[in-house]
């Protein structure tokens, strides 16, 4: 019998394991994070968080997510064993982009009015610093060692370079008009920089720190994710509805994919196969096949689906 429990105990721990993983959607209209399972494309949980949700953070290890809040000036902390809020906390005059640290212990929100970096405590859930940087700063993101923290400045036509040793700015980059998402390629020593008002993907050279190329993309380009399978580039136009893919061998836009209303958040699943996009103004979320670059499935959300930020857990 002995055995027996714990064969059982053995396959379910496997089962789990190989589950697919959940995507976390914010839904700014209602207040909610939209919990998808992404082996059925289906919402199975709607949680409640703070006022006018924007910014998802999944932790690395899958365990928690946070989500910033900007009209209640806080940040939810969602624990996925139980999905639901295990702590709120208020966080500076209006938190938007969210980033967590390799080893998640740290969680770094951008305030838009305060221009400044909250840094979190994972432990204690409490904010332990706070960095000041450029005008409303709008996109976060760590490079994998846990060394550098890169903030796009959307008022400054900036990214700057935040050393986390120091907790202080090292360097200040000019790019495109407006930047807003960020994502890093740590293989290409590159860092991507959507521009919104320019309408265009700055490419930053990480070691030279400066930009070296602007793609023209779609109108208002928000977030950005990185297919580093195909070598490719995946942008969110608000303003076209669309998807651009941006081929990095040949240094421009090959495609543009329609989409719903307004997109914005926008992730690759961990199988790399499927790109998630929220769009904001349908509620709902397009499921792209990146092989064919069609769109396979649509899922309703509540309103106002923005998910700005790591939606979907590796884990």
């Amino acid at each position: 019998m002995l055995r027996t429990a714990l064969l059982i105990l053995l396959l379910s721990w496997v089962c789990s394991l190989q589950a697919a993983p959940y995507a976390y959607i914010t839904n700014q209209g209602s207040d909610s994070v939209s919990v998808i399972d992404t082996d059925t494309n289906k919402v199975v949980a709607t949680i409640a968080v703070g006022h006018r949700p924007a910014g998802v953070a999944v932790s690395n290890n899958g365990q928690r997510v946070y989500i910033s809040n900007p009209e209640s000036k806080d940040v939810s902390v969602i624990d996925t064993a139980s999905l639901s809020v295990i702590k709120t906390i208020k966080v500076g005059g209006g938190p938007l982009a969210i980033a967590v640290s390799p080893d998640d212990k740290t969680v770094y929100v951008a305030d838009w009015y305060e221009d400044s970096i909250y840094i979190i405590d994972t432990t204690a859930l409490a904010v332990d610093a706070i960095i000041k940087v450029g005008r409303s700063p709008s996109g976060l993101v760590v490079e994998p060692g846990g060394l550098f923290l890169y903030v796009a400045n959307r008022d400054e036509d900036t990214v700057m370079v935040i050393s986390l040793g120091e907790n202080r700015v090292v360097k200040t980059i000019a790019v495109g008009k407006a930047p807003f998402g960020l994502a890093l390629d740590p293989i290409k020593n590159a860092l991507y920089s959507a521009n919104v008002q320019s309408g265009d993907v700055s490419i930053v050279d990480l070691i030279q720190q400066k930009a070296i190329k602007h793609i023209k993309v779609g109108t208002f380009p928000y977030a950005i994710a990185v297919d580093d399978r195909y070598n490719r580039l995946f942008v969110s136009n608000q303003r076209s509805n669309t998807v651009s893919v941006i081929s990095l061998a040949e240094m421009k836009t090959i495609a543009n994919i329609d989409v719903g209303g307004y997109p914005e958040g926008i992730n690759l699943h961990p199988d790399k196969n499927r790109l998630y996009v929220a769009n904001w103004f349908d509620n709902r979320v397009s499921v792209i096949d990146i092989n064919t670059l069609t769109i396979i499935d649509e899922i309703e959300t509540e309103e106002g689906c923005r998910a700005y930020g790591v939606f979907i857990s590796a884990q």
